[in-house]
């Protein structure tokens, strides 16, 4: 009995030995972890708290420097450099070698694509000028591109397409051709949106400037260009001359521009304005007959102002049906240089889209990246560019 109690003595001892054993090592491992936990936790805390307090705009455009900042929290600087890092992969901070620490505009990780919101229907003229220029800027800054869903021309569309890509998709923020209202004179519930929820934004190409002063611009608002038209019509030997546009446009913001500089012009010659002659649809659909009014204003000029090149290709249109002919009747100036207008020798104004796309995106990234907090306005000069539908002739 006593071999068989000392044998179970000895057993219990080792079992006993072995637990506090085990027990020690697990101890040092968990003193290990508390060890090596603090510095994490230290690195992760200052990380939380200096990302709330740069979201709560406590920092008035630049931060303090490193050194500054690892004093506040009374870490390590190169603890504090973990935290900037951290927020700088976030997209939260920028740090620009000898400036010092920024809040990015995001204040939030980036996703590196830029989205454009373009006016109409997605078949526009100058959209593919837009997209091309929207697409190389941003690829040469290694950024990559989303283009919206068309608009229709509708406020309310343009506002639920830019919610759903700031808060679905993510984007970085918008190079935007706003949707004209039915209060012109009204800020776009989509700047007001996106000013509320402080987006970075560029608006183009040609913004009203009292509305929007506080919003950077890349515009084309060049009231040279229009200048040019005329007065090369009028040098050309025309005393007559018409202003086109198309039903759609008439009460447009680029019409009002264009016919302001048109009545400017023939009054500065000393020769009469013109009501403007409005033809019924875009080239394209289906073309309505022309009224006997439209068609006697046309046969009554020696030249013609077209708004756009849309009106110049229906106004050809009509003319070949007229027995008008182009250039010998009726010299034709349009306005925007698209593709065809080079095929077809038409008269035109270039207005650079892509180069207005180019110097938004600039803007653009200069805002999400923090270096621009002002508006910044930009305006891009277009050129007359002259071919064989207009001519130099005698009088009418």
């Amino acid at each position: 009995v006593k071999s068989k109690n000392r044998s179970i003595l000895h057993c219990s001892i080792t079992i006993n030995l072995y637990q506090i054993y085990t027990m020690s090592k697990l101890n040092r491992i968990s003193m290990a972890d508390v060890n090596e936990q603090p510095r994490k936790a230290k690195h992760l805390l200052i990380t939380d708290q200096l990302r709330e307090q740069v979201l709560d705009n406590q920092f008035n455009g630049r931060l303090p420097s490193m050194l500054e900042l690892a004093d506040a929290w009374s870490v390590a600087p190169i603890t504090m450099k973990k935290a900037v890092d951290t927020l700088k992969e976030e997209g939260v901070l920028r740090v620009v070698r000898g400036q010092g620490i920024f809040p990015t505009r995001l204040k939030r990780r980036r996703s590196h694509v830029l989205a454009g919101i373009l006016y109409g229907d997605g078949g526009a003229p100058l959209h593919s000028q837009l997209i091309h220029g929207l697409s190389r800027a941003a690829v040469a800054r290694g950024e990559g591109v989303v283009i919206g869903k068309p608009t229709e021309g509708s406020v309310d569309s343009e506002l639920m397409e830019v919610r759903r890509l700031w808060e679905k998709q993510g984007v970085d923020g918008f190079v935007i051709w706003l949707a004209e209202g039915a209060d012109k004179e009204q800020r776009s519930p989509t700047v007001n949106y996106m000013k509320k929820e402080k987006i970075p934004f560029v608006l183009i190409p040609e913004p009203n400037s009292k509305i929007y002063h506080d919003c950077s611009t890349v515009s084309n608002v060049d009231s040279m260009a229009s200048a040019d038209v005329m007065t090369h019509l009028i040098a050309s030997g025309h005393r007559k001359i018409g202003l086109v546009c198309n039903e759609y446009a008439h009460q447009s913001d680029f019409f009002n521009n264009r016919r302001v500089q048109y009545e400017r012009s023939l009054k500065a010659a000393g020769y009469e304005t013109q009501p403007p002659i409005q033809l019924p649809a875009y080239p394209g659909r289906k073309l309505t007959p022309l009224s006997k009014k439209t068609e006697a204003q046309i046969r009554s000029c020696s030249a013609v102002f077209c708004v756009t090149d849309h009106d110049a290709f229906a106004l050809m249109h009509f003319c070949l049906r007229l027995g008008i002919r182009v250039p010998e009747d009726l010299a034709i100036a349009g306005y925007d240089n698209v593709m065809l207008s080079e095929v077809i020798g038409l008269t035109s104004v270039e207005q650079h889209f892509s180069r207005i796309a180019e110097k938004a995106v600039r803007l653009l990234l200069d805002e999400i990246e923090g270096k621009s907090t002002e508006p910044v306005h930009l305006n891009v000069s277009s050129e007359l560019i002259v071919r064989t539908s207009t001519q130099v002739i005698g009088t009418k």
